[in-house]
């Protein structure tokens, strides 16, 4: 390596280092993170299983952690800083990596040093160098292997080709997806070194070393590849996924949609102009580059058409490729011999820095951008509020809180769910849950609950629980967190005026209702005598006085259906004079947020027109789906339907007062 050479790669390793150590622990770890530092901070057998049957990732990265951790200690700095470690390694491996690229070797280190430059401030791996798991361990031994491979292709040195080996299997040990670049590597050799059988017989062997010391580890002792379900919303096409992981890889994630919409076809072209001028050059970094770049896109293609799963970062052992490509496409551009030149370099330049600097910017200083919310505060409220005798529910299972917490209150994950692997939002089994909110009440001084609307309980349902069901005695705001504490709530039996029974469906009963006049109208609020025919209670009221019904519901099971209630007041001749259809307590306590136990009072008002006839008025209730007007089945107490499946309620309203004039 030249003075110069040495000299501008140690300043960009500086660089490298200083902006990944740049507030490293400014912001607590996030839910991914937290959950790699608790995972390997296990006993070293529960440890091995939990890489086998939990963590979709191979075990290597989790041991050497767990190593890292135990000689400098566990702190967010310490697990972070591993991260950073390798973030700033690949620096100096991409940049050799580009000197062994091009046979010209002076046009190679200037290529290295480019894609240096560019790697050493992307805002894409300084995020990952900031982030406790595996995605800058991963493209620092890929970067490793490749450097070995092409200066073992150079020299034949056995001692490369067994560090080739070595890195190689180190980088499938890190991820799963490096199947995918070792398939690259394996195109590019077999078609670039096709008439050298000695250096094709060297790679073979070390391809079946390969296979020996790794196959067996995904085919017999992790099961996890092939089991671990999810799913993204949206999953491109090759061109996206080509087109993505460039902008992606080259401005991070923090640029506006709108503007990397404008810059990712100039970084295609870019990329593009790059690739020329390789074929003109060096058409072995051209194949290489390509092979590096689209197989294991393509691979990963095919796999969303089985596993609709798609995030950027699981081809993040290809990015060195982009930087490369890049690299390459300014280095042309300088070289052009038309005016304009300088131009169209520092333009392509500014194309790369200038978004990079400003995504590095809305990373470290713009909140909205922030890696994670403050749960280091939260686990401090926590600590400083909850007692011994309280509870503390989330409604996700973010493992963050978990390790941020040491405070004495019990933690429970809440709502119950169906299953763990199941793709897609999941059911909330709301008896479940409802019947451990109620023992949690029970038994604990207070519940302290922080609301997060997630796949996991996207409706709120925990929250809605405990706003019917208990009392609210505080609430508070940490970052963006709301905390809520809720006490048991004695609640009397109300008194039915009216007991009356009978049956919607097989889960809802009709306890009975209670009547009453429109306050201020002077009505009577009692019945004022008995039928004689039927035995049931009778009202005089004015036309012009509006009745309030009030409906006593108790639920008998689950229900899943959203339904409306009915009530009809019905004049002398049967036809509907009054009515008021909405879903129970003014839509604000729907049938499927029921539970077994809970007692719904529910009131309507019932204003008759004026222009209505006096006389004997009779009152109907029921449910009904609103979707299609089908009524639930009513049935009376001893079982049998009611007619059109309306409740007849045991009740005569006589209507007086003259009919309204013009």
């Amino acid at each position: 390596m030249s003075r110069r050479f040495s000299a501008i790669l140690t300043a960009l390793v500086l660089l490298a280092f200083a902006l990944r150590l740049y507030r490293l622990d400014a912001l607590s770890l996030r839910g991914d993170e937290s959950f790699t530092m608790l995972f390997v901070s296990r006993p070293l057998a529960e440890l091995f299983e939990g890489i086998r049957t939990v963590e979709p990732n191979p075990p290597l990265y989790y041991f050497l952690l767990r190593a890292a951790l135990a000689v400098w200690g566990r702190s967010d700095f310490a697990g972070r800083f591993f991260s950073a470690l390798f973030g700033v390694l690949a620096v100096p491996l991409i940049a050799q990596l580009g000197r062994v690229l091009m046979r010209d070797r002076k046009l190679g280190a200037n290529v290295g040093l480019l894609a240096g430059l560019l790697w050493a401030i992307n805002p894409y791996q300084i995020w990952h160098s900031q982030d406790v798991r595996n995605y800058t361990l991963w493209p620092a031994l890929s970067l490793a292997s490749l450097y070995c491979l092409f200066r073992a292709l150079q020299t034949d040195r056995k001692g490369l080709w067994l560090a080739y080996g070595a890195t190689a299997l180190l980088s499938l040990y890190t991820h799963y997806y490096d199947l995918f670049l070792l398939l690259a590597e394996n195109l590019f050799v077999v078609f670039w070194y096709r008439r050298d059988r000695h250096r094709l017989r060297r790679w073979l062997v070390v391809q079946g070393a390969l296979a020996l010391l790794y196959l067996p580890w995904p085919l017999l002792f992790s099961s996890r590849p092939f089991t671990y379900q999810d799913v993204t919303a949206e999953v491109p096409g090759l061109l996206g996924i080509l087109g993505r992981t460039l902008s992606t890889f080259t401005l991070g994630e923090t640029i506006r949609p709108e503007v990397v919409s404008v810059l990712r076809p100039a970084l295609a072209l870019l990329a593009v102009v790059g690739l020329g001028f390789a074929f003109r050059r060096d058409r072995r970094a051209l194949v290489f580059l390509l092979v590096y770049l689209v197989v294991p896109s393509l691979a990963l293609f095919g796999l969303t058409r089985w596993r609709p799963l798609f995030r950027e970062r699981y081809l993040n052992g290809i990015a060195p490729g982009y930087s490369l490509a890049l690299a390459l496409g300014v280095l042309a551009l300088a070289r052009l011999r038309r005016g304009g030149a300088a131009l169209a370099t520092v333009a392509a330049l500014a194309a790369l820095i200038v978004p990079a600097g400003v995504s590095l910017g809305h990373y470290y200083f713009d909140r909205q951008y922030a890696k994670s919310a403050d749960w280091r505060g939260l686990a401090a409220y926590l600590e400083t509020h909850a007692g011994a005798e309280d509870v503390i529910v989330e409604n996700y299972p973010d493992p963050t809180l978990a390790y941020y917490y040491h405070g004495p209150a019990r933690r429970v994950v809440l709502p119950h769910r169906s299953a763990v692997d199941q793709v897609g939002p999941l059911p909330v089994n709301r008896v479940a849950t409802g019947q451990a909110l109620r023992e949690l009440l029970a038994q604990h001084r207070r519940l302290w609950l922080i609301p997060y609307r997630s796949d996991w309980d996207p409706q709120g349902f925990v929250e809605g629980w405990l706003n019917r069901r208990a009392r609210k005695v505080h609430e508070d705001q940490v970052d963006v967190f709301r905390v809520a504490a809720y006490e048991a709530m004695e609640r009397a039996t109300p008194t039915v005026p009216f007991p009356f029974r009978s049956r919607l469906g097989e889960g809802i009963e009709l306890l009975g209702y209670g009547l009453d006049a429109e306050p201020g109208c002077g009505a009577p609020t009692t019945p004022t005598r008995v039928d004689e025919e039927t035995q049931a209670p009778v009202w005089t009221h004015p036309i012009s006085c509006a009745l309030h019904l009030t409906l006593y519901w108790q639920d008998l099971a689950p229900l899943e259906v959203d339904y409306t209630v009915f009530t009809h007041l019905l004049g002398p001749d049967g036809q509907i004079q009054a009515q008021q259809d909405n879903r129970p307590q003014g839509g604000t306590f729907p049938t499927v947020e029921w539970l077994p136990g809970d007692l719904i009072v529910d009131e309507y008002r019932l204003a008759v027109r004026p222009e209505a006839p006096p006389g004997r008025y009779t009152l109907e209730i029921g449910m009904y789906r609103l979707e299609t007007g089908e009524r639930l089945a009513a049935y009376t107490a001893d079982g049998q339907r009611w007619p059109d499946d309306a409740i007849r309620l045991p009740v005569v309203v006589e209507m007086v007062g003259a009919r309204h004039s013009e």
